[in-house]
């Protein structure tokens, strides 16, 4: 009865809460601390925007890839506003798609509190190993552009400085397995495995492949702690010994419990922190895994944490819900058409798909047929979901939210 009680609860609470009740079914801070300490673990301190990506690609050359972002509203990572894209399949998210994408999120983000973001945290899923030093160049650098856009369209502040960014790849898909030493010490599942606790956490002697640490774009080597550089305080300088960890953050109930590897791709917020903010405190190692693991409470339909960051899971969600339906937007309803997409660079053609003859297929992103309104941005022009939700966009004062949770 208190199970089923706390399920619905968790429920009504997500679908209900907002910027004006900050209804929520529980903290992960103790009942009795302030106000303005309640949240996530390193979130709640400053305005961060966390923000996760996941791809959803479909079977056969003939199909299309979608990308899909999340960003948590509140500091208690409980309320969601999420976009899409979709493209012609391939390997790799275009520049332009993922700068679109966090101009969209920073919208939601600035028009839900008001303020905009002084750090982001983002979650990247569906990226493999091989393609790390990609991700490093273009993609943390189109997070950069959509910030610039995003300053650019809300007309105030410094374009050019965005804040401090933290990469963390997800790795959902490896061959570890973590159990414990005895077996009385794990938890039993209903198939008689034995499991490590919900929250165990390797982040030692087994994690022998450490991703490099950048620090920023800019050479940063001399200056110092506590000197300022475009209006960001440093903390210290970076750990050489990487960030990464596993995480099992779920109880399995059947079978064998898997951990996530989280890469660490970038981290400058383990560096600097906006001079503005004598509360932050740097993004260290322990930070983030606690951080990590109390968001994965935050998921709407389990009353237990789940296995992945929900602003990653919600992602992967909408991914395939917009699958499985976009082939009746484009072929019964024809609502939506392509746009060329901007061609690769020579060192990346490799990864684009060939089709059964053998010539690279070309790229495009898939728009609303007929909207292109000029007073609304381009990042809202693009997208798709008002085809998936009876909220429309009209004029410039578009609402919250114009994109819906999908939260079950």
């Amino acid at each position: 009865k208190d199970q089923y009680c706390s399920n619905v609860a968790l429920k009504v609470n997500a679908k209900l809460s907002n910027a004006i009740n900050d209804s929520r079914v529980w903290y992960t801070s103790p009942p009795n601390a302030p106000q303005s300490t309640r949240g996530v673990t390193w979130v709640h301190e400053v305005p961060t925007l966390v923000m996760g990506i996941s791809v959803a690609n479909g079977m056969g050359f003939d199909t299309v890839s979608v990308i899909s972002a999340s960003v948590c509203l509140d500091p208690g990572c409980m309320r969601f506003a999420q976009d899409v894209r979709v493209c012609t399949k391939t390997q790799l998210i275009g520049n332009e798609v993922i700068a679109d994408l966090t101009t969209t999120m920073l919208v939601q983000f600035h028009l839900h509190t008001g303020v905009k973001p002084e750090r982001i945290l983002v979650y990247r899923d569906g990226v493999s190993e091989g393609l790390f030093t990609r991700v490093r160049a273009n993609e943390i650098q189109s997070i950069r552009h959509g910030y610039r856009k995003f300053a650019e369209h809300r007309g105030s502040g410094d374009v050019f400085c965005c804040p401090p960014i933290t990469f963390v790849a997800v790795l959902t898909h490896n061959n570890v397995k973590i159990v414990p030493a005895r077996k009385d010490d794990g938890v039993k599942s209903k198939k008689g495995a034995s499991n490590v606790h919900s929250g165990t956490c390797v982040d030692d002697t087994i994690i022998d492949a450490m991703s490099d640490l950048n620090v920023t774009t800019d050479d940063m080597s001399g200056l110092g702690t506590g000197k300022t550089q475009n209006n960001l305080y440093i903390y210290t300088e970076p750990d050489d010994k990487g960030y990464d960890f596993l995480l099992t953050a779920h109880g399995a109930g059947l079978g064998t419990s898997k951990p996530v590897h989280y890469r660490i791709i970038l981290n400058e917020n383990a560096v600097f922190k906006p001079s503005t903010f004598e509360n932050a405190t740097p993004l260290t190692k322990r930070q983030l895994e606690m951080a990590t693991y109390e968001m994965s409470f935050q998921y709407s339909t389990a009353t237990k944490a789940v296995r992945v960051v929900p602003v990653v899971f919600y992602g992967s969600r909408l991914s395939n819900q917009v699958l499985s339906y976009f082939n009746y937007l484009r072929r019964e309803e024809g609502s939506v058409e392509g746009t060329e997409l901007n061609e690769l660079d020579e060192s990346e053609r490799e990864f684009q798909v060939v089709g059964r003859d053998g010539v690279p297929k070309p790229r495009y992103l898939f728009v609303r047929r007929g909207d292109s309104k000029e007073d609304q941005p381009p990042c809202v022009r693009s997208s798709l979901l008002p085809n998936f939700s009876p909220h429309g966009i009209e004029g410039k004062d578009y609402g919250l939210p114009f994109n819906t949770h999908v939260s079950a």
